[in-house]
């Protein structure tokens, strides 16, 4: 099996390349517009500046994406013990509905 091995791939010790084109050599025209984007992308550090809409982007973010997640577990928590019949629980320290 070893000799068979050996016969077959020693045809690719003496191969020479032939300087075929693959897919990485193929001309490709930019999109000046996609290229400014990626620069961009990646000095993203050196153009960004605390303002306004930033500001704002950020809050929402941190604050309001979380406390909306919270109320809509808790709405859950709430209708899901109604149908069962169960008394509202308190979640995190809110007082439950009598």
């Amino acid at each position: 099996m070893r000799g068979a091995l050996a016969r077959s791939v020693a045809h690719l010790r003496n191969a020479t390349t032939t300087g075929r084109r693959s897919v990485g050599d193929l001309p490709v025209k930019s999109d000046p517009h996609v290229e400014a984007w990626g620069t961009s992308r990646e000095h993203i550090e050196e153009g960004f500046r605390w303002n306004n809409p930033t500001l704002r982007r950020g809050a929402l973010w941190i604050v309001g994406l979380p406390l909306a997640i919270y109320y809509g577990v808790t709405h859950e928590f709430a209708v899901v013990d109604e149908r069962a019949g169960v008394k509202p629980r308190a979640v995190m320290g809110g007082g439950a509905k009598e």
